[in-house]
């Protein structure tokens, strides 16, 4: 029994630190809007490209290999399921230099917002 509970406080564990690695790998992606607020539609979307597009794509791989970490109906595999079905949408920010990124326009995109 002790077996099967060391195994569920390391399973706990590696979800604790997908959990907390997570934000960090979005924010890391706010950091560059951040850089770029305010300057013009054109430069805007070269950054996005620039330096947006590769962290984009590294987290979406990232977070596909968390899934195989984690127990798969969990809440956390839950929210991965969730983010990685929205990430095309997710993911318009770097086709358009004029919206804010963010899952606010993957919601938008699928008709989930409040006004």
């Amino acid at each position: 029994m002790r077996q099967y509970e060391s195994h569920l406080d390391c399973r706990r564990a590696v979800g604790l630190k997908i959990a907390r690695e997570a934000p960090d790998r979005i924010g890391a992606l706010y950091d560059v809007g951040r850089d770029i607020a305010g300057q013009p539609a054109n430069f805007r979307l070269a950054a996005r490209q620039k330096h947006s597009k590769a962290k984009a794509e590294a987290f979406r791989v990232w977070a596909e290999a968390q899934l195989t970490r984690i127990p798969g109906k969990g809440d956390l595999a839950q929210a991965f399921h969730y983010g990685l079905s929205r990430g095309h949408s997710f993911c318009l920010f770097l086709e358009d230099g004029r919206g804010r990124h963010g899952y606010n326009a993957a919601e938008r995109a699928n008709g989930n917002y409040q006004v």
